[in-house]
């Protein structure tokens, strides 16, 4: 993946979970990312492409700690409790109005 895109789907991730994939525009990505529309929209085609990236961006992140759990050779337990961690660590960061979308952004 480009470093562009994946810089661009790591901070979506950060802006979806914490206001709601369908309360944030393309402008509200923009604007949060520091760039026009026009450059956001040279490395994505639309919102369904960038949440296409940024789960992309996620699963390939999950596979990394888990082959790197993987790597270290433990044994079955030890290796679903390094799991259980990670989906732990991420599930603390994710705000539920992911799955409603309820919550506006809001701007300053």
């Amino acid at each position: 993946m480009d470093p562009k895109v994946l810089h661009i789907a790591g901070r979506s991730r950060e802006i979806f979970m914490k206001y709601g994939i369908r309360s944030v525009s393309m402008d509200d990505i923009s604007r949060e990312l520091g760039m026009s529309k026009k450059t956001l929209y040279q490395h994505v085609r639309n919102k369904a492409d960038l949440v296409n990236q940024m789960l992309d961006y996620t699963f390939n992140e999950f596979e990394q700690k888990i082959e790197q759990i993987r790597q270290k050779k433990m044994n079955a337990i030890d290796d679903l409790l390094g799991m259980s961690r990670i989906v732990d660590e991420h599930m603390k960061d994710v705000n539920w109005v992911v799955t409603y979308g309820a919550s506006p952004m809001k701007t300053a």
